[in-house]
């Protein structure tokens, strides 16, 4: 795992709801501060996989991608939605989870 690259994901009504902007200001300073090094792009192996993944898994698209581009890039995803992260090969962490 590399501590130096998050993700930072809102869906579209926490956006709306203000959260989103908050998201944004830390997503640019961070790429401001850091450089692309910490922003993953959605590359060719990390599309093919999440193409995979979608096809028989009825989540959303954007989940298989985001679970693709963290299996290429050897990352947890932390999330409390589970169903939408079934994928094979996937390392997730529900924070609400009793440790």
């Amino acid at each position: 795992m590399r501590p130096d690259v998050f993700v930072i994901v809102a869906p579209q009504g926490q956006r709306a709801a203000g959260i989103g902007q908050v998201v944004e200001n830390l997503l640019a300073k961070a790429f401001i501060a850091e450089g692309s090094r910490r922003i993953l792009a959605l590359d060719g192996p990390a599309a093919t996989l999440a193409a995979a993944f979608h096809s028989p898994n009825p989540a959303p698209f954007a989940d298989s991608q985001i679970a693709a581009t963290a299996i290429i890039h050897a990352l947890v995803i932390v999330t409390r939605n589970l169903r939408n992260f079934d994928f094979p090969g996937l390392n997730i962490l529900n924070p609400w989870d009793a440790v």
